[in-house]
């Protein structure tokens, strides 16, 4: 039971970890940053634009919410699409293909680790709640075992697709002049020690859980305690530690409390209360025990596991083309 309670205790403090962390990445445009990195890289070439925005997209979602991922990326990706736009016909918009890359990569990237979706921390709550065999093994390193191969295996998909299908064939090989890209490019300070900290979490974080992963119950607790000391560390360094401008020698801190609060999608918060309330309604009455009977009618008797996985996967994946994720 202890045991128990640690572990949620840890996820706990890993989701508050990850939110902070996403609000680091708004704060001093380390999303923007890692982008543009690639980007650079592409040299100018339009394919290859295209699928650094989505690997990086997908990796950044990975770690933080794919929501806060997207808008993050907003303004770059404005920027960049004027320099896209040059190069538009009347049947395609390269721009779209800007888009379409960071969309799919924020959407594949959240399934890549545990703290990569609200939906993941229900998924976790059902789990516990109806005590499935095995639930106790979810932790950040164990959800990325299986997570990051899917995510690259997904985002290669999806970099064929926007390669052969959004970008025409006499642009695939050309290269873009970068006109406004690098001249309105929105620069912040104090990225250096916010990327730093930012990668130090994630290290963190990976070592704990690989712990737990190796040792088991035994060593809970002791995580526990290093784990709230590390994100009561990581508070102090966030908000009250001043940071020296590379520029000047002004100091800043790397947040302010607001900004826990600036920018977020109200909507989706909303959205999430809702689903958890509804969620937890519907096991109150015992939803579940009156469906049960509707879905061995449907489902044959003695079924193939592939079918049932299969079937579930499709129901989950049409279901959320007309509401979100987390409501699905």
């Amino acid at each position: 039971m202890h045991g128990n309670f640690h572990n949620y205790l840890q996820l706990a403090l890993l989701f508050i970890n990850g939110f902070l962390i996403s609000r680091l990445f708004i704060r001093r445009g380390i999303a923007e940053r890692a982008v543009a990195f690639f980007i650079r890289k592409s040299k100018g070439h339009i394919s290859w634009i295209v699928i650094y925005l989505l690997f990086t997209s997908a990796l950044i979602s990975m770690f933080i919410p794919n929501v806060i991922t997207v808008l993050a990326l907003l303004p770059l990706l404005e920027i960049l699409g004027k320099d896209f736009s040059l190069y538009d016909t009347p049947q395609k918009n390269l721009k779209s293909s800007l888009a379409m890359a960071n969309l799919y990569g924020a959407n594949i990237g959240g399934t890549g680790s545990i703290n990569g979706s609200p939906a993941h921390l229900m998924l976790l709550g059902f789990l516990a709640l109806k005590a499935v065999p095995g639930y106790q093994q979810f932790n950040f390193v164990s959800w990325l075992g299986w997570g990051l191969p899917l995510v690259l295996v997904l985002t290669t998909c999806a970099a064929l697709i926007l390669v052969f299908l959004l970008i025409p064939r006499h642009l695939r090989r050309s290269n873009i002049d970068f006109l406004h890209f690098h001249s309105q490019r929105s620069h912040f300070p104090l990225q250096k020690p916010a990327l730093i900290l930012s990668i130090f979490s994630f290290l963190f974080w990976l070592l704990l859980s690989t712990i737990n992963l190796l040792i088991g119950p035994a060593a809970y607790l002791a995580t526990t305690i290093v784990g709230i000391l590390y994100l009561l560390l990581f508070l102090a360094l966030l908000f009250f530690f001043p940071f020296s401008h590379t520029q000047n020698t002004l100091k800043e801190k790397l947040l302010a409390f607001k900004d826990c609060f600036n920018n977020l999608p109200a909507k989706g918060f909303i959205l999430i209360i809702i689903t958890f309330s509804l969620s937890a309604l519907l096991l109150a009455l015992e939803v579940d025990k009156l469906i049960t009977p509707l879905i061995s009618f449907i489902i044959p008797a003695h079924p193939s596991l592939f079918w049932v996985t299969l079937l579930f996967c499709l129901a989950t994946v049409f279901i959320s083309e007309f509401i979100s994720n987390t409501a699905t």
